[in-house]
């Protein structure tokens, strides 16, 4: 969406997962009215790793149709591009719409979203006939739902010293609790999360010290690997222009399919009402988790030969086929 901010014309992806509206800081150089301020948060990225990044001073901001108001934007090194986060949404009066024809932005302020039945499973079989062909292992059952990736090597986690960190349980609410129930119970019977016993280090005093499950804690605790992340504008580029068909599959709880070294599980262990667990998979937070599964992927998909004009794209747990005909896709 073009946006003219303090007088430079610049286009914004509108992104209804950011809560701060972005301006890169190659854009922010051409924005001649553009001061940074004090005023900072820290971002986390695709890789795993945290920056420290800083806002703006309010500028005038003018859409197409001469809406102006005043806003600050997070000034940004690591995002590739603009980003209309939720809070220029709202100001705006920004709405996302699905519709048959794609997802729309619409900018009213009285705003009539368009309502349709949620389609099951066997609705999409019946207007996709095509995907009858699909394994049906291929699709979670649940959300909670895993899979593991075959010949996946166990992670091993590397120390930085003797140091193990351990953090004191703090008290969660009842309703947080029930809540994390369903999540739990599910994790549990699918064998990703194990009781644990048996610490593998002496515990300090109180008995209600443990291994923490504050993954900040733990990515600080041991050594990292090279981030092995690629630039989605560059697995873009692998797709031959000549593509007309595209299949995308969204891998379900993704880090979960790569086991952990048992020697390594430790580091995740975790207290859950009167008892101690831990996690036998790759937890979601653990510093070397995309760089990982990235790897492992990777690895599992190079024996695949795909047909001529046709390409295979991964980016963290996404995955797209692209190809010439649908028959090939």
């Amino acid at each position: 969406m073009p946006l003219t901010v303090g007088g430079k014309k610049i286009d914004l992806l509108v992104d209804s997962g950011a809560a701060h509206s972005v301006i890169t800081g190659e854009d922010a150089i051409s924005v001649s009215q553009l001061k940074v301020t004090d005023k900072s948060r820290c971002t986390v990225g695709a890789t795993g790793h945290s920056a420290v990044e800083y806002f703006s001073e309010p500028m005038k901001c003018e859409t197409e149709e001469g809406r102006i108001m005043m806003h600050s934007f997070l000034i940004s090194e690591n995002c590739p591009i603009n980003l209309l986060g939720r809070d220029l949404m709202c100001a705006l009066g920004l709405s996302l719409t699905s519709s048959p024809d794609g997802v729309v932005v619409t900018e009213s302020s009285l705003s009539c979203p368009q309502l349709g039945q949620e389609e099951e499973l066997h609705e999409l079989l019946k207007l996709y006939p095509k995907l009858t062909e699909v394994p049906q292992t291929l699709w979670a059952k649940t959300k909670y739902d895993v899979g593991l990736i075959k010949n996946a090597e166990p992670v091993v986690i590397t120390p930085k010293s003797s140091f193990r960190p351990r953090k004191a349980q703090y008290p969660l609410k009842p309703e947080a609790l029930e809540g994390i129930k369903p999540v739990f119970h599910s994790l549990l019977k699918a064998g990703i999360i194990v009781p644990c016993n048996d610490s593998p280090v002496r515990t300090p005093q109180p008995d209600d010290w443990r291994f923490v499950q504050d993954l900040q804690a733990v990515n600080a605790a041991v050594v990292q690997r090279a981030p092995d992340v690629p630039n989605p504008y560059t697995i873009l580029s692998q797709i031959p222009s000549n593509c007309k068909w595209f299949s995308v599959v969204d891998l379900a709880n993704a880090f979960f399919s790569i086991p952990v070294h048992k020697d390594s599980q430790f580091w995740f262990a975790f207290k859950f009402g009167d008892r101690c667990f831990t996690f036998t998979r790759l937890c979601q937070g653990f510093c070397d988790a995309p760089t990982i599964f990235n790897q492992t992927l990777k690895n599992s998909l190079d024996s695949l030969v795909l047909s001529q004009n046709s390409a295979i794209c991964c980016y963290v747990d996404d995955i797209i086929l692209a190809s010439t005909t649908q028959q090939q896709c």
